[in-house]
């Protein structure tokens, strides 16, 4: 019993000894707590004028000579907001070169053509919070004994009231636009028909320039080609080119009209999840002399019926150039996809797909068996802008 309560009472003693070491520990860390300066709360910066958010060079796209005085030029990056307006305080920006065996660039941004080549100048400024933001022109080099030609045409003016005038090309009328393609041998795309000429009017095709959409949600353009992406929505498109040819900076705007597609597609798709078929979209919707062409990809015969089989006409073009089942009007009869999917005058150009044209506006019902799918195609009228 005595050795009992020894032991009960030495365990007592443990419990008040670790009590007291908890308060001695709880003490110090409040205390540490006091002397701890407090952190103030994170807040983001939402105002766009205090947010550095691209960095712009005044020229992007130039030809240089290694002739003087054509093979120097000052380059000058400028920081920007989110308001598209300068930005100050922030640091210089740093200025490399791809290839300074062509092209060197000092830390201020002066351009010195070496020899006959290219390479990409690239701009760049790191500011606090590790924010990195950069920008790149790509400079050509001539090697010239005389004078190089002086850049006195430059123009992105459509040639015709027709060139100003675009179609949207929606993913399912990809096909479609292949399909005409290969039929037909013109580029189904808008295509934008630059014109920089020298001071006698001959032509510079060899100076490369720089594109941009000032409507990209209508139409997206490559930086340095004058092929554009397929039109995203109907409106009108800003497009400007803009080079800098030995020393001469020179720009233009041209504006075009985008319209309902002239192509459209409706696809039929095995379901991801083992259902019925998938057919997209269900409403194409056209300008009217447009095309609709339909792509079974499944496995199955599938045939098309119209309410009204005297509006859907024959597509001319490819069936004069592939015949078959390319050929014909009004309704579709059963057709499947086949494996070998090529393009081409000796190949088999998609088997699995048939089109119908259509020319007056209206609301044209259709029916995909023997899924049961009924759509609607939609005519709208076009006239020239």
């Amino acid at each position: 019993m005595r050795v009992h309560d020894r032991l009960n009472g030495l365990c007592v003693g443990a419990r008040v000894r670790r009590t007291a070491l908890r308060g001695v520990l709880l003490a110090l860390v409040v205390a540490g707590c006091d002397r701890l300066t407090p952190v103030a709360p994170y807040t983001p910066t939402t105002d766009p004028a205090q947010l550095f958010l691209s960095l712009t060079l005044d020229h992007r796209t130039i030809t240089m000579s290694t002739l003087a005085p054509y093979d120097t030029l000052q380059l000058t990056a400028m920081p920007r907001d989110g308001t598209g307006a300068p930005m100050t305080g922030l640091p210089a920006p740093t200025f490399t070169s791809s290839d300074t065996t062509a092209v060197r660039v000092t830390p201020g941004g002066l351009l010195q053509a070496r020899a006959a080549g290219s390479a990409l100048i690239i701009a760049e400024i790191r500011a606090d919070g590790n924010v990195r933001q950069a920008d790149t022109a790509y400079v050509t080099v001539t090697a010239d004994v005389t004078a190089p030609p002086r850049l006195a045409t430059f123009s992105i003016e459509p040639l015709t009231p027709q060139d100003a005038v675009w179609a949207m090309t929606p993913e399912q009328g990809a096909t479609g636009a292949a399909l005409i393609f290969f039929a037909t041998q013109q580029w189904p795309f808008p295509r934008l028909t630059p014109r920089i000429l020298d001071a006698q009017g001959n032509p510079m095709p060899w100076v490369p320039v720089e594109y941009e959409s000032l409507d990209p949600d209508i139409v997206l353009v490559y930086p340095r080609d004058p092929a554009l992406y397929p039109p995203q929505q109907p409106g009108t498109a800003r497009i400007v080119m803009r080079a800098t040819v030995y020393g001469v900076t020179m720009a233009d705007t041209a504006h075009f009209t985008v319209t309902a597609p002239y192509i459209h597609g409706v696809i039929v798709r095995p379901s991801a999840s083992g259902g019925p078929p998938d057919v997209a979209p269900k409403t194409p919707t056209i300008r009217a002399g447009g095309y609709v062409f339909f792509t079974n990809e499944t496995a199955d015969s599938v045939r098309v019926t119209f309410d009204d089989p005297a509006s859907a006409g024959p597509t001319d073009v490819v069936c004069s150039a592939f015949g078959g089942g390319f050929c014909g009007a009004g309704n579709i009869p059963n057709f499947m996809s086949t494996d070998t999917v090529t393009f081409g005058p000796s190949g088999n150009p998609l088997e699995n797909t048939r089109g119908r044209q259509f020319t007056t506006p209206g609301t044209y019902a259709f029916h995909i068996e023997p899924l049961g799918v009924t759509g609607h195609i939609i005519v709208v009228p076009f006239t020239m802008p």
